[in-house]
């Protein structure tokens, strides 16, 4: 089974088989990196988020970010992206996706590497 590397941008190095930069909107992407807005929250949640951070309680609201996107990730593009990062884990590759959040433990990045783990894959939380 393949590996999966979660980092934020600011250790972003494409060092894997696969790279993806895992973010809504990029005005610019890390070179050696695939844009995948897919595997990024869905814009409503995604500004709801912002708005919580804004405010200071991304904290006090994060489990309800976590079980909105958990939910997401079941259905659409998302689902389907997720299916397909799946497939390439599959082949005995390493991935590394990447994005803006610093802290790991309030990231979509890493309710994404939750599941894998879940599923018995090799992820390297960063």
């Amino acid at each position: 089974m393949g590996r999966l590397i979660l980092n934020p941008i600011r250790e972003c190095k494409p060092s894997a088989d696969y790279n993806f930069f895992i973010v809504r909107s990029a005005k610019s992407v890390p070179k050696g990196f695939h844009h995948i807005p897919e595997l990024s929250p869905p814009k409503s949640l995604f500004f709801q988020a912002q708005r919580w951070k804004k405010e200071g309680s991304m904290s006090d609201h994060f489990e309800d970010y976590r079980l909105a996107f958990a939910k997401h990730m079941q259905e659409g593009e998302l689902a389907e992206y997720l299916d397909h990062l799946e497939d390439l884990l599959k082949q005995d590759v390493t991935v590394q996706i990447v994005c803006f959040c610093p802290d790991p433990t309030r990231c979509h990045r890493t309710i994404i590497g939750d599941y894998f783990f879940d599923k018995g894959y090799d992820v390297e939380f960063g």
